[in-house]
């Protein structure tokens, strides 16, 4: 069971209020268009103005950067509809990434991404169907223009994944 207040917490200054006070009813998956700790490190630069709620390492290291609470800047209109999970990526220059290689996203990284979708998802009431890329063509219309977690994300596994998380009831608060 993976308890969210548990995990590490570098709190990123790139948040803001859900408008409203709308509870997230999407997960966005996202790869990182770099290294987890440049990632991080970008993540903490109030300058860069972005940020996810959670990273996730090629190792399943899990790292939370804005609490689910608030609206992280990762999804043009729709931070405050969603939570943005960042998987590690090889540097998008690279001919090895998201985009090109089939074998990008790591068992480990995928175990660990599964169970902290399937807790925010037991959290916040988020069905299987709202557990989307950031190149979902639902955000297109919003404006959205990205290509991750690109075309070689093994959404069948994690969504296998997820399910059997959810019905052995082993992810949690």
């Amino acid at each position: 069971m993976l308890k969210l207040d548990y995990l590490e917490y570098a709190p990123s200054p790139n948040r803001s209020q859900r408008i409203g006070g709308t509870r997230p009813t999407y997960l966005i998956v996202h790869s990182m268009a770099g290294t987890y700790q440049g990632t991080k490190s970008w993540f903490l630069n109030p300058k860069s103005k972005v940020s996810a709620h959670f990273l996730v390492s090629k190792k399943g290291d899990l790292l939370k950067m804005v609490d689910p609470q608030m609206a992280a800047w990762h999804v043009k209109n729709f931070n405050s509809k969603s939570i943005g999970i960042e998987f590690e990526d090889m540097d998008i220059k690279s001919p090895l990434n998201c985009l090109t290689n089939p074998q990008w996203c790591t068992p480990a990284q995928l175990k660990a991404g599964a169970e902290l979708a399937a807790t925010l998802m037991r959290n916040y009431n988020i069905p299987i169907e709202h557990v989307i890329g950031h190149n979902d063509e639902m955000l297109r219309v919003l404006g959205n223009d990205h290509s991750d977690p690109g075309p070689h994300f093994p959404w069948d596994e994690f969504r296998k994944q997820i399910k059997g998380l959810l019905t052995d009831g082993k992810s949690g608060k």
